[in-house]
């Protein structure tokens, strides 16, 4: 069994454990009052829904937003239980007229700064947001990192609201309180001051916390008690990186991160099978999300379990309820074991499986067959390296300035 010791963790990703959750933004949001960064409270009742994009485990929604200038848009946003902030692309940001309000910091490896905060709609109904406000990331003119997105969205901003992630279905919708009648099976939930959920789940007959992460593609938990799971079940399924969905592009600490996969969660009355997670630094959930979520945690429930469920966020009511319709089990991970980290808005090769010897670390991914990978987004990427196991993919890098076409076959990583 791989050790699950942190000493290589702790000195990476401690800024950004996920794609701009940042620990810094987080605490930022949540000790400026909500009255300086809230919208007026809705007073006309409306239940909207919208179509909602999955892609790598994560929901994407189209919001109509309407800038400084007066420009109305539609924009492209993922939608982030587990995020603290408005993030917007710069290109974004200067069509809508939007100003920073202070100096560009560095977080995460990417420079943000302060901005006015534009209105989002949805099916032209302006909604009251909750204690947020917005950044622009610097010199993000296509998508944020790895995505087709122009902006991320946390749904703490809509804690006037009551939210559905109809994985299924592939909908979203928002609800003024009581405009909708919740649907599916209560679980037990804490929404704290900071507006994230936690919830309840239970290994080995044991209750543990988790935040409830629709931005995360992959659950993550603490490497500390991932590495307790691990010794005490020695023939779960174990990898040492983290690969596909779990390589969320936070850096090449990635690639000392472990995964495991966990026979049976329960999760109120549903049994989860086979769940996949990968570790995080021992206290960055321990300690800083815990502080913020008002609740200790010790990591979060990501798109990898959700996509299988019907989830009903009353934040008003402080519940939440779960409602499936599929087998809610989590498909092994099969795939051309390469973690990738982005690089000069490319992506790179951090490292590889052992025994991997035509793949270099440092290799730059040009195209996956016929995929081009300068102008993909991660998740079109980890599709295309996926198959049946045993099968090869053509794969064209770039290593010392020198174009290379290799195969590789697909393994059963996790």
């Amino acid at each position: 069994m791989h050790a699950y010791s942190t000493s290589k963790q702790n000195g990476t990703v401690m800024k950004s454990f996920r794609m701009f959750t940042a620990f810094f933004i987080a605490t930022l949001m949540i000790s400026v009052p909500t009255r300086a960064l809230t919208a007026a409270t809705p007073t006309a009742p409306f239940n909207v829904t919208v179509p909602m994009v999955v892609e790598n485990h994560r929901p994407y929604v189209d919001f109509e937003i309407t800038g400084s200038n007066g420009r109305r848009l539609k924009a492209h946003f993922y939608v982030d239980t587990g995020g603290g902030a408005i993030l917007l692309t710069e290109s974004l940001a200067k069509r809508l007229g939007l100003r920073t309000t202070g100096k560009p910091f560095q977080e995460g490896g990417s420079a943000l700064a302060p901005a006015n905060l534009p209105t989002f709609s949805l099916d032209h109904r302006v909604l009251a947001l909750t204690g947020v406000a917005a950044f622009i990331v610097i010199k993000a003119a296509g998508g944020l990192q790895g995505t087709d997105a122009q902006g991320a969205f946390p749904a703490r901003a809509l804690r006037h609201y009551q939210v559905v992630f109809d994985y299924p279905a592939r909908k979203f919708t928002v609800a003024t309180p009581h405009a909708l009648k919740p649907e599916g099976i209560p679980v037990k939930t804490y929404i704290g001051d900071a507006g994230m959920p936690v919830v309840t789940l239970a290994v080995d007959g044991a209750s543990h916390d988790f935040l409830m992460d629709t931005g995360g593609t992959y659950c993550m938990i603490s490497a500390a008690q991932l590495g307790i799971w691990a010794k005490q079940h020695p023939q779960w399924p174990h990898a040492s990186g983290a690969y596909g969905p779990a390589n969320m592009l936070v850096g090449p600490g990635e690639v000392h991160y472990e995964m495991l996969r966990i026979a049976a969660m329960q999760w109120g009355p549903f049994a989860l099978k086979h769940v996949g997670a990968v570790s995080r630094p021992v206290n960055a959930y321990e300690k800083f999300m815990s502080q913020i979520a008002g609740k200790p945690v010790i990591g979060s429930i990501a798109g990898n379990v959700l996509q299988a469920f019907r989830v009903d966020i009353d934040y008003p009511g402080d519940q939440i309820y779960l409602e499936h319709t599929a087998g809610i089990r989590d498909k092994p991970l099969n795939m051309v074991p390469v973690i990738l980290e982005l690089k000069d808005r490319g992506y790179v090769v951090a490292g590889t499986a052992p025994g991997m010897t035509a793949i270099h670390k440092g290799d730059r991914l040009l195209h996956v067959g016929r995929l081009d990978a300068q102008t993909a987004t991660l998740a079109e990427i980890v599709h295309a390296l996926q198959g049946k196991v045993g099968i090869r993919k053509n794969l064209l890098i770039e290593r010392g300035g020198q174009r290379l076409e290799i195969q590789s076959r697909v393994r059963l990583i996790l």
